[in-house]
């Protein structure tokens, strides 16, 4: 099928001498620098800002990316990770009273060792009186309890 005004033939572009192409370039030049000379100072300070800021704007994906680039470089395995956490922790436990103790650190505490004298008797059990209890005594059933009263049916 032909379409009217369409060739199918290889283009062929014509070939310039030297001559004809400092002249073409030279042509060129003269309607860039034309250009440039008549744009405004507004242009050129807008044309100015617009380079900063893709300036700008290429600096800063640059940096991101290096940075990203540094963070997945420095990422620290599952195994790493557990042994800084167990250190930690550690280090806290070290530096701290336990959660269910009631002592307080006093400042103002000298410890004073008090050594029972050669002259003193020992203290006897049956020295020592324990005052009567009116309560009477509360039993509290433990699992071993519960698993061994199984209800039989």
């Amino acid at each position: 099928m032909d379409t009217p005004g369409v060739s199918v033939g290889s283009c062929k572009t014509k070939v310039l001498t030297d001559e004809q192409r400092a002249h073409r370039n030279k042509h060129h030049r003269e309607l860039y620098h034309e250009k440039k000379q008549l744009t405004s100072p507004c242009d050129v300070d807008r044309r100015d800002s617009i380079k900063q800021r893709r300036r700008e704007a290429y600096h800063a994906k640059k940096e991101a990316i290096q940075l990203s680039i540094d963070k997945s470089k420095s990422k620290k395995t599952r195994a790493q990770l557990s042994r800084e956490y167990k250190r930690r922790q550690r280090e806290f436990q070290e530096n701290n009273l336990h959660p269910d103790s009631i002592a307080m650190e006093t400042p103002q505490f000298t410890p004073q060792l008090i050594l029972p004298s050669e002259g003193q008797p020992t203290v006897r059990a049956e020295d020592l009186v324990f005052p009567e209890s009116n309560l009477t005594p509360l039993y509290i059933q433990t699992t071993s309890d519960q698993v061994s009263k199984k209800p039989t049916a």
